[in-house]
């Protein structure tokens, strides 16, 4: 048995013939589980056992007396599959079906089923239909699985009519796989008989039945649009269950929109008045899927009086469809009863009919969508005027109008503060399109607002017009923000400053940022940071770079990690004793260390700036790389800390540039005057001529190698390469 169970494990690497012989032997052992593991071995096998000396010993075994035996010679066959698919096997496997063990039958099912369109003949099919009336359960629902991979091929009046009969079935799975098969295919079954007996399975007790019934009526398409089938998935939008409704009306929106007959939208049309909500929701979301299809003079005042329903999901599907039939339904009355849904109670109901406006405006009637909100803007509710103000944002963006533009100027100074923030959003949206004067004084006007998110909007808003807001009057009243007493208002100041750029690097500004950097929240003081790099990224200035230095030592470790990144954009630019020490401060106390190093490697690259540091700020970078803290500085020059030493002749730079060799793995030799460095690149040659400063770096190197001879805690300290520096 185990032998069996090992030749069914090689598959592909010893498929020979003399491992098949020794299976198909088996298949004729007297004991059960031998025979048994040799057809398991042929199934695992597959297709590479399909020979007709293995079938015909399978199709042998279908006879076999013991009826474990059938059931694996079915397994077998089934895994064969399309191979296996003979006049023969089927012919076999029919008879099977009707063996006197239900488990062989169910087998046979599935080994049928597994044969694919080879085995979709019409008698196999008459077969499995007959199947369909076992007793056993189980075999009834192999059957259908197996019925329903093979019906495309086959819609024949028999199978048809058996799969009629299954829908009336005990067992649910049965009647749900008929509906499914029936479903499959598609037209052909679109008959009375058929049509009948899914609008009665549209009532049945199980919801998956329901919801197949559902599926395989819109899958027959406009071919099953007739009244009674319109009438059935009407009801059908009623349903308990969500999933069937949703399944009704994906029928009902396929019927339509294949075939948007009087029939379909009027039987919609009537059920907007149904008495119950969930069937009015699913009428409006069918007509709205339909969309310009759907466009009657009765669907849309249907809508329109939706969009006063009781109930607030029935008026967001209204509002909704509305925006999906578009530009045909923008009617007076749409617009006004949109304009009315966006006082709505509801939030959802509000947003969908401020999309459906927008919509409308993109493709029509743009000025008198536009006025109609213009208007609303001085409506009492302070919902609609907020919805409005976002409505007339989003249909303003591309290109807004002056009259727009005034209009939410004016409403700048409503009385209701939720509304003069959504009056900046929308200009703030609008970007650069709003930068008027008008505006500008409004939005500065607005940052001294008694509403604190008004103050925050206006600042966004300011930042999202950009450079072109960059007034000294714009900026000083930024800055005057920068102190508010809410962090929100004084982090959007940062960003607003940051986004003017060099515009805004007044000392004002810069003065205000720097004071920032004491604010007591984190968020602030980063975004401080931030908007200084941005403003001094170009062309830094002391004020700015010492305002980042503070932040180098700040407690917040995002400040911190902000400040390296700005420095890190400038560069060499930035180069100092104050930033260097800043930034070996910093790299101690940043996760990773990554932003703080990468500062320091650029600005390592700067020979000018290396040659202003004092000796205090180079011995500490010296601790710092013999310490393994900048990693191995593979962006930095191998002779350029020699340089540095040659041009200022300061003895502080010596340990740095031996340390930095070993941190590199180069190698040094000393030729006469000239100093070789052999790294992982071309070897770089300096000429030393000094006859001093060559024998300081001679000294250096051998004191280095000295340290390294008697004592490996260099290394273990600074976590180097194994390489070391020689000199010759």
């Amino acid at each position: 048995m185990r032998a069996c169970e090992a030749l069914g494990q090689m598959r592909g690497k010893a498929v020979i013939d003399d491992v098949m012989n020794r299976l198909v032997a088996a298949l004729g052992d007297e004991n059960n589980s031998v025979r048994m593991s040799a057809y398991d071995a042929l199934g695992k096998l597959g297709e590479k056992a399909a020979t007709n000396g293995v079938i015909n010993r399978l199709m042998a075994a279908l006879g076999d007396e013991n009826e474990y035996v059938r059931q694996k010679a079915c397994e077998a066959l089934g895994e064969m599959g399309e191979k296996a698919a003979t006049n023969d096997v089927m012919n076999r496997l029919m008879t099977t079906l009707e063996d006197k063990s239900s488990d062989v039958r169910r087998r046979a099912c599935e080994a049928l089923g597994k044969m694919g369109e080879k085995a979709a003949t019409t008698d196999v099919m008459n077969r499995l239909v007959i199947a369909l009336g076992d007793e056993d359960g189980n075999v009834k629902r192999r059957a259908s699985e197996a019925l329903e991979k093979m019906v495309k091929k086959a819609a024949t009046i028999d199978v048809m009519n058996r799969l009629v009969t299954a829908l009336g079935d005990e067992d649910v799975n049965v009647r749900r796989r008929a509906c499914t098969a029936l479903g499959e295919m598609g037209e052909k079954a679109a008959t009375n008989d058929v049509m009948n007996r899914l609008m009665t399975a549209l009532g049945d007790e199980n919801r998956t039945v329901r919801e197949s019934a559902c599926k395989a009526l819109e899958q027959m398409g406009e071919k099953a649009a007739t009244n009674d089938v319109i009438n059935r998935l009407v009801t059908a939008l009623g349903d308990e269950n969500g999933n069937v409704r949703w399944r009704a009306c994906q029928a009902l929106r396929k019927m339509g929109d294949k075939a948007p007959t009087n029939d379909v939208i009027n039987g919609l049309v009537t059920v907007l008045k149904h008495e119950h909500w969930n069937i009015r929701q699913n009428a409006c979301t069918a007509l709205g899927e339909m969309g310009e299809k759907a466009t009657t003079n009765d669907v849309i005042t249907g809508l329109v009086n939706a969009l006063g329903d009781e109930y607030g999901n029935v008026q967001e599907a209204a509002c909704k469809a509305l925006g999906e039939i578009g530009e045909k339904a923008a009617t007076n009355d749409v617009i006004n009863g949109l304009v009315t849904a966006l006082g709505n109670v509801w939030p959802d109901v509000r947003e969908s009919a401020r999309k459906a406006l927008e919509k409308m405006g993109e493709k029509a009637a743009p000025n008198d969508v536009m006025n109609r909100l213009v208007t609303a803007l001085g409506n009492e509710n302070v919902k609609v005027r907020s919805m409005a103000c976002r409505a007339l944002g989003k249909m303003g963006e591309k290109a807004p109008t002056t009259d727009v533009i005034n209009r939410l100027v004016t409403a700048l100074g409503d009385k209701n503060g939720y509304v003069r923030q959504c009056v900046c959003e929308v200009l703030g949206e609008m970007g650069e399109k709003a930068a008027t004067n008008d505006v500008m004084n409004r939005l500065i006007a607005a940052l001294g607002d008694e509403n604190e998110n008004v103050r925050q909007k206006a600042s966004e808003a300011l930042g999202e017009i950009g450079e072109k807001a960059a007034t000294i009057d714009v900026i000083t009243g930024l800055v005057t923000a920068l102190g508010d007493e809410n962090w929100n208002v004084s982090m959007s100041a940062c960003d607003a400053l940051g986004k003017m750029g060099e515009k805004a690097a007044t000392n004002n500004v810069i003065n205000g940022l720097v004071t920032a950097l004491g604010n007591k929240i984190g968020h602030v003081r980063r975004r401080a940071c931030e908007a200084l790099g941005k403003i001094g990224e170009k062309a830094p200035n002391n004020d700015v770079i010492n305002g980042l230095v503070t932040a180098l030592w700040d407690a917040d470790m995002s400040v911190r990690e902000s400040a390296c990144q700005v420095l890190g954009k400038m560069g060499e630019k930035a180069a100092s004793n104050d930033v260097i020490n800043g930034l070996l401060n910093a790299r101690r106390r940043v996760i990773g260390y990554s932003s703080a190093n990468e500062a320091l490697e650029k600005i390592l690259l700067s020979f000018s700036a290396l040659t202003q540091l004092s000796s205090d700020t180079v011995s500490k970078l010296f601790e710092n790389i013999k310490e393994g803290q900048l990693g191995a500085l593979r962006t930095v020059p191998p002779d350029q800390f020699v340089k540095v030493f040659l041009h200022t002749r300061s003895t502080a730079w010596l340990p740095v540039v031996t340390v930095v060799a070993l941190v590199q793995g180069n190698a040094v030799t000393v030729t006469g005057n000239t100093i070789m460095l052999y790294g992982s690149q071309e070897s770089v040659q300096v000429p030393v001529p000094d006859e001093e400063l060559r024998r300081e770096l001679v000294e250096a190197f051998i004191h280095q190698t000295e340290e390294l001879q008697s004592s490996s805690d260099l290394l273990a300290k600074s976590k180097v390469v194994s390489s070391v520096c020689i000199l010759m």
